[in-house]
């Protein structure tokens, strides 16, 4: 038995065999609809992201958080210093996110928030085995964005040192204004609606091949179950439309010489 491009699954006894040749090829047939469905579902998305969605702007500023073992010289370190401050980071970092400091920020920039508002519009984060956290306020509106991060940046410090005895916290990188959004990205969110057009074409394509169990060729036949072709039946439809194969309105051509018949 000549050997096929095929998956086979065995349950029950019985076997079940899916020509990948035919799936590429039907694939292939129908390449045109995958393209356009890619296309229509990559317009879709991009319209949702520009016309629906309403973008966020992200404004962001690093923190230096530090804790003082011993008084003194501050400026001098020990391992034992920057082993402790690493592992106070995520308090120092919940303390700048807390009610407290978002509450009184929001009130040093003017903006007119509940903290239950608040607190979706900001978010920490420490860099992994590092002193360093990281602020982000995102908000609709990039000014509001700015100030907010800018009060906290005022803010901050003063509850830190205040709760945690002998701590210290020092600004790395001031926030700036947003001067593009931060949400949607738009370029990947398009790209990600025309692949998964893609992906759904072509699942329907091979769902529609798989169900269709007719036969449309010898070769299909004596592939799929293995029967040899001794002979074919002609199509008497279009033998009777005076189509090849010597038939005629009648069946064989009778014309006799002189052309009678």
């Amino acid at each position: 038995m000549e050997e096929h491009n095929t998956v086979r699954k065995e349950a029950d006894n019985e076997e079940v065999e899916i020509d990948l040749g035919r799936l590429m090829a039907a694939i292939g047939k129908h390449i045109g609809v995958v393209i356009v469905l890619a296309l229509v579902c990559a317009i879709v998305t991009a319209a949702v992201n520009f016309f629906v969605i309403e973008p966020t702007y992200r404004s962001s500023f690093t923190a230096y958080v530090n804790n003082h073992s011993r008084e003194g010289d501050a400026t001098t370190l020990t391992s034992g210093d920057t082993s402790a401050a690493q592992s106070l980071a995520y308090t120092y970092a919940a303390i700048m996110s807390s009610r407290s400091v978002l509450v009184d920020a929001a009130k040093d920039a003017g903006l007119d928030y509940e903290y239950d508002d608040l607190k979706d519009f900001v978010t920490t984060e420490v860099q992994n085995d590092t002193q360093l956290v990281n602020v982000y306020v995102t908000m609709k509106d990039p000014k509001e964005s700015y100030a907010m991060a800018k009060a906290i940046e005022e803010v901050a410090p003063d509850y830190v040192s205040d709760i945690v005895d002998g701590s210290s916290m020092k600004i790395v990188t001031e926030a700036q204004l947003p001067d593009e959004h931060y949400t949607p990205h738009r370029g990947r969110n398009t790209a990600i609606g025309g692949i998964l057009g893609a992906l759904v074409a072509i699942i329907i394509v091979v769902v529609m091949e798989l169900s269709d169990t007719r036969v449309k060729s010898e070769d299909q036949l004596e592939e799929q179950f293995g029967i040899s072709i001794v002979g074919t039946i002609p199509d008497f439809a279009e033998a009777a439309d005076g189509d090849a194969h010597g038939y005629g309105y009648y069946g064989h051509s009778s014309k006799k010489k002189g052309g009678k018949s």
